[in-house]
């Protein structure tokens, strides 16, 4: 059995992660590429998503997008590229028919901050991590897969 996800963390530039599992009895075998896409990027994946079928996964898992209110003087004058992007995101899974789950950062990060991910962009990092973090929380993979 094959498990397909696609984790995103939207933003100005969105991390994302292709993952693959399959089990065969006891034997897992997790298969993972990581990307930063731009929003021309973003829009080009969302032009890849023409009904049902047309993605080739079992669901989306994307960064929720919150505005803390002691984040939201920062965000003054901002375009909001992340909520925008997340917008795209949302358009995209239902346009395909693909599930589409939010998880909160505060959910995913401090459970999955100790993983050695090798050197890559913040936002990869952050889409693997979202990735890695709903499989096992999903027990398509073990907490002991990933150490």
């Amino acid at each position: 059995m094959t498990t397909r996800v696609l984790a995103l963390d939207p933003g100005k530039t969105t991390g994302a992660c292709w993952l693959s599992v399959t089990k065969d009895g006891p034997d897992v075998v997790l298969d993972h590429k990581t990307d930063e896409w731009t929003m021309g990027e973003l829009w080009g994946f969302v032009d890849c998503a023409r009904g049902e079928g047309s993605l080739p996964l079992d669901v989306i898992v994307a960064e929720a997008f919150l505005l803390y209110p002691w984040m939201a003087s920062k965000q003054a004058f901002r375009t909001m590229e992340a909520p925008r992007a997340l917008g795209l995101i949302e358009y995209a899974a239902d346009r395909a028919g693909v599930p589409l789950v939010q998880i909160n950062a505060g959910t995913y990060k401090p459970r999955t901050k100790d993983l050695e991910l090798g050197r890559m962009s913040a936002h990869k990092k952050d889409a693997l991590r979202l990735g890695l973090f709903y499989l096992a929380t999903r027990e398509v993979i073990s907490w002991q897969d990933l150490v």
